[in-house]
């Protein structure tokens, strides 16, 4: 039985979900934004954290074996498409505040991140991603 606790731990620009299972006292983690699939477990927070940078050196040092490049990290760079109306409609939105249409985007964006983040971590556990609050829809 997860508690539902979550948290991010962030190494060399990755960051991994983790959570912890009350029944088995393990600290469990999954590394994100990677297509491969890159989990540790631990039964302390320092052991967590070890057993997270090794997984991540491992994984920099296959990749490197294997010729190929690691996942990165999400840039912050999100290539946007919009009807022209919205364009237009989002341009005078964020003109009427006094901002660059990025500096507005980003900052709805944030907004609507970060309110869908705190939804999750007080959801229930059975709760899944594909059910976004309302905000966020």
């Amino acid at each position: 039985m997860s508690l539902g606790i979550r948290t991010v731990m962030r190494y060399k620009g990755y960051s991994a979900a983790v959570t912890y299972d009350e029944k088995s006292g393990v600290f469990q983690g999954e590394v994100q934004g990677t297509r491969d699939l890159i989990v540790f477990e631990a039964t302390s927070v320092d052991q967590l954290r070890n057993e997270f940078r090794i997984s991540i050196d491992d994984y920099l040092l296959v990749c490197a074996e294997r010729g190929r490049s690691p996942d990165r990290s999400f840039s912050g760079k999100v290539p946007l498409r919009i009807s022209p109306e919205v364009h237009r409609e989002a341009a005078l939105a964020d003109a009427e505040q006094g901002q660059s249409l990025n500096s507005w985007v980003a900052e709805i964006v944030e907004k609507a991140a970060y309110g869908y983040k705190e939804s999750r971590e007080h959801a229930p556990d059975n709760w899944t991603a594909g059910h976004a609050p309302p905000a966020v829809r």
